[in-house]
């Protein structure tokens, strides 16, 4: 018997079934056309796409792809709320992470969190990070919530997705011991390429707010922190970008500690002379820490800097964040209040600043029991 068809497309017979799926801003019917291979198989189909719109979803929901929606979202809803450093990272998380795979083809409603898993699980294996695995999902996890919202699905996928616990590395040196500091300060006053790091140890500000520093922004009283500098690819060139402080509590103003005072004095003539060998007007609203070329410097350099300090010096290798957890722990160390201290470090809550305080009050700890060791000096041995 042969199957009963009411419509032609190039060629092939098929059934159709029309149906009301919603109304639009002017009040008229949004109609919608389901095809099958026969009557059943169409209003199969109708009846499946129905009970999606009484659920909530929006119309046309059964077209949308991930890749199409989340990029149209990505570009038009998330990019202008970021800062540019921020809204090119997540750029860079899409384009190298997320979009090759393979449920960025899939229609948004059938994502389902095992093909979020095996994206996940397939990114380890493949030796990336842990942390830029959890970054990608911090951009995915933001994305759904706005699809949620939408009526584009009904739930989030990533409700049942495992993430990957983070890989902690073991005797991590997040701290500048106080002989490492020691060194650092009186290299420093016959070693212009040292005072970064004094200045760092001892404010500690963010290397993006300190390479941002003006003469104007720094009295004999208070560092005023206002603003911060990256290194970014704009229209294909590599430079500069001054920005806002990370965030709203990051602009603070910290008082000066005063030993300061003639290192950055020191500096200033170093930097007026300088720039008169360059034939640059020096003023105050010259940038303290200059590159060789009286420009922004870039962190790379000051990496490499630092790994050449650390070599002469015979200083443990760390990062240069770890002057501004330096910082944090003289803090801690010399009994500055939790809270003070997260308004000196410009942390918007003293959550981050209470990891540091933890740490050197298990440093501290260890200490005592040292101590206590040395004062007594006996074995229990027999």
């Amino acid at each position: 018997m042969p199957r009963k068809t009411n419509t032609n497309i190039n060629g092939r017979a098929y059934y159709r079934v029309t149906a009301t799926v919603g109304k639009k801003e002017d009040g008229s019917a949004v109609r919608k056309q389901f095809y099958g291979e026969n009557k059943r198989d169409a209003e199969a189909k109708r009846d499946e796409y129905m009970q999606g719109i009484k659920k909530g979803l929006s119309v046309d929901y059964d077209k949308l792809t991930f890749g199409t929606v989340f990029e149209e979202w990505l570009e038009h809803v998330h990019k202008p709320k970021l800062a540019i450093s921020s809204a090119q990272r997540y750029e860079y998380d899409y384009r190298l992470r997320i979009k090759p795979a393979p449920f960025c083809r899939m229609k948004l409603v059938e994502i389902k969190a095992i093909d979020v898993q095996r994206f996940y699980n397939g990114l380890l294996a493949a030796d990336v990070s842990v942390n830029s695995v959890r970054n990608a999902h911090k951009l995915l996890a933001t994305f759904f919530r706005y699809a949620l919202k939408s009526d584009m699905i009904i739930k989030n996928p990533l409700i049942a997705v495992e993430l990957p616990k983070e890989r902690k590395i073991q005797n991590k040196k997040m701290f500048l011991t106080r002989d490492d500091v020691s060194k650092i300060v009186n290299d420093a006053k016959h070693n212009q390429d040292s005072r970064i790091f004094v200045f760092l140890i001892f404010s500690g500000l963010r290397i993006g707010e300190a390479l941002a520093l003006r003469y104007i922004d720094v009295d004999a009283e208070n560092i005023s922190v206002n603003k911060s500098v990256k290194h970014l690819k704009i229209d294909g060139v590599f430079q500069p970008l001054v920005s806002a402080t990370k965030t709203v509590g990051s602009t603070r103003k910290v008082p000066l500690f005063q030993e300061l005072l003639p290192l950055l004095k020191a500096h200033k003539v170093y930097e007026t002379e300088k720039h008169r060998r360059l034939g640059l007007t020096f003023s105050e609203k010259n940038i303290i820490f200059s590159s060789p070329i009286g420009d922004y410097l870039e962190p790379s350099t000051l990496r490499r800097r630092w790994e050449r300090i650390c070599n002469r010096l015979n200083i443990e290798k760390t990062t240069i964040h770890a002057m501004r957890h330096s910082f944090c722990s003289l803090l801690a160390q010399n009994g500055v209040n939790l809270k003070t201290a997260s308004e000196l470090m410009g942390h918007n809550d003293t959550k981050t600043t209470m990891r540091i305080y933890t740490h050197v009050q298990s440093e501290d700890k260890i200490m005592g029991i040292a101590t206590l060791s040395n004062a007594f000096n006996t074995s229990f041995n027999t």
